[in-house]
């Protein structure tokens, strides 16, 4: 794989990891109950994995299974990499859309980027006014976090996806 092609999926790999993070936080934050100033204690965080009944368990399980494989197979892909480019440093490019190579790199950059800050221009506004109109008791963490991830995970599919429509 050279280079170009790590440059071109790695918003993809973005994308899966993003997916991966929420199917693992989601249903945690889920379970987990925060408790500011009881009566007897200052701060404590309660996770009763039983909340929901076994089978919700059952699927947090499975979730982080999925995860520790995911992360296994990426640290095996990174790995790979790595033995076949010596010379390309993985934890210094933690963003390789910014460092472009040619002008040519730069410009698709540049527009795949404007695709993303438009997305988010839109969605984060949006995210805020469904937030304010619902009702106090259902803006919980978990819709929050389900709003965010989403808006992570799809900022990382429009950039491969205009990146893929600019280099065709």
């Amino acid at each position: 794989m050279n280079e170009n092609k790590i440059r071109f999926y790695y918003p993809l790999v973005q994308f899966v990891s993003i997916l991966f993070l929420a199917l693992l936080i989601i249903p945690i934050s889920l379970v987990t109950e925060f408790n500011i100033n009881d009566q007897e204690t200052l701060f404590s965080i309660n996770v009763d994995f039983f909340k929901y009944g076994i089978d919700f368990s059952v699927i947090m399980l499975i979730a982080l299974v999925l995860n520790l494989i995911f992360l296994i197979v990426m640290i095996y892909y990174f790995i790979k990499i790595k033995k076949q480019h010596k010379h390309l440093n993985l934890l210094n490019n933690i963003f390789p859309e910014i460092n472009d190579n040619d002008e040519g790199l730069s410009f698709v950059t540049y527009q795949s980027l404007k695709a993303v800050y438009s997305f988010i221009g839109l969605a984060l506004p949006i995210m805020v006014g469904i937030i304010l109109f619902l009702p106090d008791n259902f803006v919980t963490k978990s819709l929050f976090l389900t709003l965010l991830m989403f808006i992570a995970a799809a900022s990382y599919f429009i950039y491969f996806l205009k990146t893929r429509q600019l280099l065709k």
